[in-house]
């Protein structure tokens, strides 16, 4: 019979240094209390650095902590049980639209069909958030994931 790995308990500081030391590493997975550790770290960081240093500081703390923090995305997907790539998937839908209905493509396509209001692509954004909130939440699938190392 196969043993089931256990999910680990991460203490606040052992999720600090996990996000800083997987920068750029988009394999392995990250718990539930990693990610959201992790989070809270981040949304700490953007508020003192926007209340106490200003726009300049907090952009560029935001682009230092853009690819850590999609990185921790991938890791939480694959814990999930998902492939991290689910994660691009809705942004590059919305990207693609968002570039089709410029005006330069118009030339070449007949977009009357579509609709150019942008509450469509905000709608889009807020079922994607929904979408990767409930990926955020779900328990680590232990059984039969071929992520999880």
């Amino acid at each position: 019979m196969a043993r089931t790995k256990k999910v680990v308990p991460v203490s606040f500081a052992d999720a600090i240094k996990n996000y800083w030391l997987g920068y750029i590493d988009f394999e392995g997975s990250a718990t539930r209390r990693e990610y959201w550790y992790a989070w809270l770290f981040c949304l700490f960081v953007a508020f003192v650095s926007t209340f106490f240093f200003g726009r300049i500081l907090s952009a560029i703390v935001s682009a230092i902590m853009f690819l850590p923090s999609r990185a921790l995305a991938f890791r939480r997907f694959h814990d999930a049980g998902l492939s991290g790539w689910w994660y691009l998937g809705p942004l590059l839908f919305i990207t693609i639209y968002s570039t089709i209905r410029n005006d330069m493509w118009t030339f070449m396509l007949d977009l009357d069909m579509l609709p150019t209001d942008l509450s469509y692509i905000l709608l889009l954004f807020i079922i994607y958030v929904f979408a990767l909130l409930i990926v955020f939440v779900q328990p680590s699938k232990l059984k039969g994931n071929k992520y999880r190392k």
